[in-house]
């Protein structure tokens, strides 16, 4: 989970991850504002940055798929407990 002190537009990118991921951007209030699944780039190759379209104060990243196992949409809201 990347927490950041405020919500922006986020951009992330996948240079040096050897695995597939979900990009979960999620706002102050915890909701989903959008999802990517991201695949990995090779360090020779350029890595093209994964946006969230909406500005999010949170990213989870997840395991590929798991959005989709889950049933995980924009607009839903992240609940946690301990």
């Amino acid at each position: 989970l990347f927490v950041y002190p405020d919500e922006k537009i986020r951009n992330f990118w996948m240079k040096h991850t050897p695995l597939s991921l979900d990009m979960i951007f999620l706002d102050a209030g915890f909701t989903i504002v959008d999802i990517h699944t991201a695949q990995p780039c090779k360090e020779e190759e350029e890595c093209l940055p994964y946006s969230s379209t909406k500005e999010a104060q949170y990213v989870l990243e997840v395991n590929a798929g798991t959005a989709e196992r889950y049933n995980l949409n924009i607009g839903d809201r992240i609940i946690a407990s301990i």
